[in-house]
Protein backbone atom coordinates (compact mmCIF):
# COMPACT_ATOMS: atom_id res chain seq x y z
CA UNK A 1 0.00 0.00 0.00
CA UNK A 2 1.08 3.27 -0.50
CA UNK A 3 -1.19 7.14 -0.80
CA UNK A 4 -2.08 6.18 -4.17
CA UNK A 5 -2.90 1.98 -2.92
CA UNK A 6 -6.70 0.72 -2.41
CA UNK A 7 -10.04 0.47 -3.92
CA UNK A 8 -10.31 3.61 -6.99
CA UNK A 9 -6.82 4.58 -6.08
CA UNK A 10 -4.24 5.11 -8.76
CA UNK A 11 -2.49 1.83 -7.87
CA UNK A 12 -5.50 -0.43 -8.34
CA UNK A 13 -4.96 -3.04 -10.58
CA UNK A 14 -6.46 -5.31 -13.35
CA UNK A 15 -6.49 -8.93 -13.68
CA UNK A 16 -3.33 -9.24 -14.58
CA UNK A 17 -2.11 -7.11 -11.84
CA UNK A 18 -1.03 -3.76 -13.83
CA UNK A 19 -1.59 -0.79 -12.44
CA UNK A 20 -2.45 2.42 -14.59
CA UNK A 21 0.95 3.72 -14.88
CA UNK A 22 2.30 0.34 -15.94
CA UNK A 23 -0.44 0.50 -18.86
CA UNK A 24 0.24 4.12 -19.35
CA UNK A 25 3.89 3.30 -19.58
CA UNK A 26 3.20 0.43 -21.80
CA UNK A 27 1.13 1.89 -24.31
CA UNK A 28 3.54 5.29 -24.19
CA UNK A 29 0.96 7.67 -23.23
CA UNK A 30 3.75 10.34 -21.71
CA UNK A 31 0.76 12.93 -20.51
CA UNK A 32 -1.17 9.75 -18.68
CA UNK A 33 1.88 8.76 -16.71
CA UNK A 34 2.46 11.98 -15.86
CA UNK A 35 -0.81 12.78 -14.29
CA UNK A 36 -0.30 9.33 -12.44
CA UNK A 37 3.14 10.05 -10.93
CA UNK A 38 2.09 14.00 -10.20
CA UNK A 39 -0.65 11.39 -8.27
CA UNK A 40 1.52 9.28 -6.30
CA UNK A 41 1.20 6.45 -8.53
CA UNK A 42 4.15 3.91 -7.83
CA UNK A 43 6.27 3.39 -10.20
CA UNK A 44 7.88 0.29 -8.76
CA UNK A 45 4.88 -1.74 -8.57
CA UNK A 46 5.02 -4.73 -10.34
CA UNK A 47 2.40 -6.81 -12.11
CA UNK A 48 1.81 -10.72 -11.72
CA UNK A 49 4.78 -11.20 -14.44
CA UNK A 50 7.17 -8.82 -12.37
CA UNK A 51 7.31 -6.23 -15.07
CA UNK A 52 7.01 -2.36 -13.70
CA UNK A 53 6.53 0.49 -15.49
CA UNK A 54 10.12 1.44 -15.01
CA UNK A 55 11.17 -0.75 -17.44
CA UNK A 56 9.76 1.12 -20.00
CA UNK A 57 11.95 3.92 -20.22
CA UNK A 58 9.43 5.77 -17.49
CA UNK A 59 11.54 8.44 -17.17
CA UNK A 60 12.31 9.55 -20.82
CA UNK A 61 8.44 9.06 -21.07
CA UNK A 62 7.47 11.38 -18.32
CA UNK A 63 10.24 13.75 -19.35
CA UNK A 64 8.76 13.85 -22.70
CA UNK A 65 5.36 14.82 -21.70
CA UNK A 66 6.73 17.59 -19.70
CA UNK A 67 7.88 18.98 -22.23
CA UNK A 68 4.86 18.55 -24.13
CA UNK A 69 3.05 20.48 -21.20
CA UNK A 70 5.37 23.36 -21.00
CA UNK A 71 5.35 23.61 -25.19
CA UNK A 72 1.20 23.67 -24.63
CA UNK A 73 1.50 25.96 -21.87
CA UNK A 74 4.03 28.39 -23.95
CA UNK A 75 1.63 28.27 -27.18
CA UNK A 76 -1.40 29.26 -25.13
CA UNK A 77 0.71 31.92 -23.31
CA UNK A 78 1.65 33.50 -26.93
CA UNK A 79 -2.24 32.95 -28.01
CA UNK A 80 -2.94 35.43 -25.28
CA UNK A 81 -0.44 37.71 -25.38
CA UNK A 82 -0.99 37.67 -29.35
CA UNK A 83 -4.85 38.73 -29.03
CA UNK A 84 -4.42 41.00 -25.53
CA UNK A 85 -1.91 43.27 -28.52
CA UNK A 86 -5.06 42.99 -31.10
CA UNK A 87 -6.99 44.08 -28.61
CA UNK A 88 -5.24 47.12 -27.76
CA UNK A 89 -4.42 48.10 -31.34
CA UNK A 90 -8.00 48.04 -32.35
CA UNK A 91 -8.84 50.07 -29.39
CA UNK A 92 -6.11 52.50 -30.22
CA UNK A 93 -7.02 52.83 -33.71
CA UNK A 94 -10.83 53.42 -32.94
CA UNK A 95 -9.75 56.02 -30.54
CA UNK A 96 -7.62 57.72 -33.20
CA UNK A 97 -10.46 57.37 -36.03
CA UNK A 98 -13.37 58.27 -33.24
CA UNK A 99 -11.71 61.52 -31.97
CA UNK A 100 -10.82 59.70 -28.81
CA UNK A 101 -12.77 58.16 -25.93
CA UNK A 102 -14.63 61.72 -25.19
CA UNK A 103 -15.10 62.78 -28.98
CA UNK A 104 -12.13 65.14 -28.89
CA UNK A 105 -9.05 64.37 -31.35
CA UNK A 106 -6.15 63.66 -29.64
CA UNK A 107 -3.56 66.82 -29.56
CA UNK A 108 -0.26 66.52 -30.24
Amino acid sequence: GGAGAGAGGVDVRNFRGETPLLVAARLFRGSVALQLVEAMADPGATDFSGEAPEAFDLDGLLLEAERDVQASRRSEQERTLAAVAAARRAREEAEWRGGGLFGARPRG
